[in-house]
């Protein structure tokens, strides 16, 4: 797969986070099987009953309309300030403060070591 390909792919899933709730339920469908199961194209349009063609087309839409909820609504860039901030509150403070930022960095579901949280 092309460098770029799986850079889209990391970023719809990425965004998908944010936004999948607000796609159709053939687009979530065809970003679970194709991002998440990782099935190629052929494998979806098998599985689903649609055409290749249309798979990838269902997959280019939920890529845009990810992209315009996010340019209109920033709830990613929001995400990833929140997870910068936290991380430099936890260099300034003691045990307490170390502990309280690790478990609001839970709740925002990033990752140990993740230090952007973004894709």
């Amino acid at each position: 797969m092309p460098e770029d390909a799986l850079a889209r792919m990391v970023r719809l899933d990425w965004l998908c986070d944010f936004y999948g709730a607000l796609l159709s339920e053939r687009q979530r469908r065809c970003v679970e099987l194709y991002v998440h199961e990782g099935l190629s194209l052929a494998e979806v349009s098998a599985r689903i009953g649609m055409s290749r063609q249309a798979v990838s087309e269902a997959l280019r839409r939920a890529q845009a309309q990810c992209e315009e909820y996010e340019r209109c609504l920033q709830l990613g860039a929001q995400h990833v300030r929140r997870v910068r901030l936290l991380y430099a509150l936890r260099e300034l403070g003691g045990d307490d403060v170390v502990r309280a930022v690790d478990a609001l960095l839970a709740h925002e579901g990033v990752v140990k070591g993740d230090r952007n949280g973004a894709v």
